[in-house]
């Protein structure tokens, strides 16, 4: 606990301080949030997973400004995008208007809808297309990448507008509704894909050559029979589209069968980081980071990085990227603090590295298998679906975790 205020650096106590986030997904959220929660002095998201004691009862912030960029105009919960795809009742629910939160409706938060495309280092300055199509500049004193993994339709939506985004999402669960007769197959490691389209449609099968650990991936099985999809293992398809708008899928072992539709769970997926200079990445995109302290630059503090866009190995879940949000931006606000207040002692947090370990919890039908890494039992049941998951992958405790409760649609 701090007991005296800090001596304030001359010519810094007025000045403006402006923490700009690029992306707006878990991990970006998080991090702006928990930024407004340290401004105003009130209790962090997230705080139980993390040591935040020396930033209790800190001096507050008044001047600092946040902006988030993001290329959508909501939060979409991609960890949802089973139920999205399957069912035109779910779409509207999984993806959010920014502007329908009003904890993010402020006159200190900017939140605007465009694709960055550069960065200056040395100036602290990044360029981005607006919505418009227009190029602009915005300066920044700390910069947060949390842009992610850029993925390919179906796994992720592919407009960037809420409305746009809906009718897409309608089309295609009515697609798939129109080809329940025929049956449907689901290709590459779609286990919640094909357990959500089993609740609705009937004929569904899943192929699938994705390597999990034993004894989770026959669980995971067990309960894709049991919801009565014909597992495909061990195979690679070959599709050709038929006349009859139907498709013929060939396996590499001479297996035959016709689909009235193909979902490909899978998609080609890389670092969305194409507009930082190559000193920042790794060979494979991915940001090179400080390998203990959460998402800090090792050769520009004023640059963090959390999330997806990270050099990490462990499995990526959206719980996860947000704790990483939430402490890269408490990092943040000490670097700001200490920058502002002389003597203001600036203690960089690390990251629990229990959300670095390996874990995977999947949504089979109305049934949940779940394995929490290392030493711990793999676990089945419809009651810990409902603990885990609800009734929509998630999206409404991640909200409540982070506070987003209150919401209304803007027309």
């Amino acid at each position: 606990m701090m007991i005296n205020k800090p001596e304030v650096n001359p010519g810094r106590e007025s000045e403006s301080f402006n923490v700009v986030i690029l992306g707006g997904s878990y991990a970006g959220i998080a991090a702006a949030l928990t930024l407004l929660a340290l401004k105003d002095g009130k209790p962090m998201p997230l705080a139980s997973y993390g040591n935040f004691a020396p930033l209790k009862n800190c001096p507050r912030m008044h001047n600092l400004r946040i902006t988030v960029l993001d290329e959508r105009d909501g939060f979409f919960h991609t960890i949802g995008t089973p139920l999205a795809h399957v069912s035109s009742e779910s779409a509207s629910h999984m993806w959010k208007s920014y502007a329908g939160f009003s904890k993010l409706r402020r006159s200190d938060v900017d939140i605007i809808q465009g694709s960055v495309s550069g960065v200056d280092l040395n100036s602290k300055r990044f360029i981005y297309s607006s919505d418009d199509g227009s190029r602009k500049t915005i300066q920044y004193d700390f910069l947060l990448i949390s842009t992610g993994i850029r993925r390919q339709w179906p796994v992720v939506p592919r407009f960037c507008h809420r409305a746009a985004y809906l009718a897409d999402a309608s089309i295609y669960a009515n697609r798939i509704m129109a080809s329940k007769e025929k049956g449907l197959v689901v290709i590459e490691g779609g286990v919640e894909f094909s357990g959500k389209i089993k609740m609705h449609h009937p004929k569904t099968r899943l192929l699938s050559n994705e390597p999990l650990p034993d004894e989770f991936k026959s669980r995971a099985l067990e309960l894709l029979k049991e919801e009565g999809v014909e597992v495909i293992l061990c195979e690679r398809p070959t599709i050709t589209a038929l006349p009859d708008q139907t498709s013929r899928i060939e396996t590499n072992h001479a297996k035959q069968m016709n689909a009235g539709h193909v979902f490909w769970a899978t998609s080609q997926k890389a670092p969305s980081t194409g507009f930082l200079p190559k000193s920042l990445l790794r060979e494979d995109g991915s940001i090179m980071v400080d390998a203990q302290v959460i998402g800090h630059h090792l050769s520009f503090g004023h640059i963090y990085a959390t999330g997806d866009v990270t050099e990490r190995h462990s499995i990526r879940i959206g719980g996860g990227a947000m704790v990483e949000g939430s402490v890269a931006a408490v990092n943040i606000y000490s670097s700001l603090m200490a920058t502002r207040d002389i003597g203001f002692p600036l203690v960089l947090e690390r990251c629990p590295q229990v959300y670095r370990l390996p874990r995977m919890a999947l949504s089979i039908g109305k049934n949940i298998v779940c394995y929490q890494g290392e030493n711990a039992p793999v676990e089945t049941g419809q009651k810990l679906g409902e603990l885990c998951f609800g009734q929509d992958l998630g999206w409404q405790k991640m909200l409540n975790t982070l506070g987003l409760e209150d919401y209304e649609e803007q027309l």
